[in-house]
């Protein structure tokens, strides 16, 4: 099937474009050189921890170490780009650095190595987070600011320089996000519209600068001088989101080998007002329990989070897809046959995932336009039996 019959058929029904084309959240933000509209997708599920029911404000805010679970597709990684989005565009002053262990790690990595790996992270996200910020400092920043900043521009090495010049040779893109748009070279998202002053450029052409004194420093030394840098710069706490510790390359052993050196780390850094959110899978749970209960690591400091989908939240999420692609619809109801009940058929069949609403949502769609006659926008009961067999796909 064709993506022009698909839109064809979409925009037929009212909708601005295809909010169903991907059902992972890291597709959605990496399509447009622009401010993702995967953003306007977001629904919050339901986080628990023990019978309590959080919010994500909580999760944002909360002086604890966050283990936060889920199974494959519950929307973790939404979650900690939802996170990372209100965290970059709010004035609460929270550096929020994307700690990401992805498919390249072959190995568990030692601490000195987490600990080098997750300064460059601080480095990157330090840069961008400024430059986002920057129209909010009352003055220009002083000489030791700016030093800071370079000796942090210098471990970000050339993902960091190439940034800066895509921003100094380039006039301003045409895009909402404004010089945002450049943060897709460094594996960023933008999160709001970022323009290009006078006084950006001039910051950014200091920076090119080398720092006055090279760094020798390695590992969580390194960490500590990032850290050092956010102060300096007036952020008052930093987030660490920990992702990319999965199931599908690694076993459960694997998993927590690649984590478990950071958590001897945890008290120190709250310490600083430098809290961990983890986003791991549901059979992690057990494990991490054990190992930090055997640290002693004193309760306060860190507590396991739940997420939950409940059948409500599920129908909320489909309907603010259409509403986020400019729709009145709040669902397929009013697109289907009288009596399907189509909307209770696809949440059903998610059992609880809202990646596989997606998923079916995206192949009711496809289904549909690929059998339907001019002028046809029904759904019938025949494109809902060809895709029973797709109900029990993860």
């Amino acid at each position: 099937m064709s993506n022009t019959s698909r839109l064809t058929y979409l925009t037929s029904v009212g909708l601005n474009h295809d909010p169903f084309a991907t059902p992972v959240a890291e597709q959605e933000t990496s399509s447009v050189e622009d401010i993702p509209v995967f953003y306007s997708y977001y629904l919050q599920p339901a986080f628990f921890t023990g019978n309590q029911e959080l919010s994500e404000k909580d999760l944002r805010q909360s002086e604890k170490n966050f283990f936060i679970y889920g199974e494959p597709g519950d929307g973790k990684t939404t979650l900690r780009l939802a996170i990372e989005a209100e965290c970059r565009t709010r004035v609460e002053k929270t550096l929020v650095v994307s700690y990401l262990l992805g498919e390249d790690l072959k190995n568990p990595l030692t601490l000195e190595e987490h600990g080098d790996r997750l300064a460059k992270a601080i480095a990157i996200d330090l840069f961008i987070q400024i430059v986002e910020q920057y129209d909010l400092f009352e003055t220009p920043p002083n000489k030791k600011l700016i030093e800071a900043l370079r000796k942090q521009v210098a471990l970000g090495g050339r993902h960091i320089s190439r940034l800066m010049r895509l921003i100094l040779d380039n006039s301003m893109p045409n895009a909402r996000a404004g010089i945002g748009a450049y943060w897709q070279t460094v594996g960023k998202a933008a999160v709001k519209y970022v323009p290009k002053t006078e006084d950006v450029v001039k910051l950014l052409q200091n920076c090119l600068d080398d720092p006055a004194e090279r760094s020798v420093l390695t590992g969580w030394d390194l960490v500590q001088q990032g850290i050092h840098a956010a102060r300096l710069w007036g952020f008052k706490r930093l987030l660490v989101m920990v992702d990319g510790v999965d199931t599908r390359h690694r076993t459960i052993k694997d998993m927590l080998a690649l984590i478990k050196p950071l958590f001897g780390k945890l008290p120190g850094l709250a310490a600083q007002d430098i809290y961990f959110r983890f986003f791991l899978p549901t059979e992690l749970q057990a494990k991490i329990e054990q190992v930090l209960g055997a640290s002693r690591l004193p309760n306060y400091l860190y507590m396991p989070i739940i997420i939950k989908w409940r059948e409500d939240a599920l129908r909320r999420l489909l309907a603010q897809r259409f509403f986020a692609a400019g729709s009145h619809l709040q669902g397929f109801e009013a697109l289907a046959e009288r009596n399907l009940d189509i909307d209770d058929k696809l949440v059903t069949a998610a059992n609880g995932s809202p990646r596989r609403l997606l998923r079916l949502a995206s192949d009711l769609v496809d289904v549909h336009v690929a059998r339907r006659g001019p002028g046809d926008l029904r759904i019938s009961q025949s494109d809902w039996d060809k895709i029973q067999n797709l109900t029990q796909r993860d």
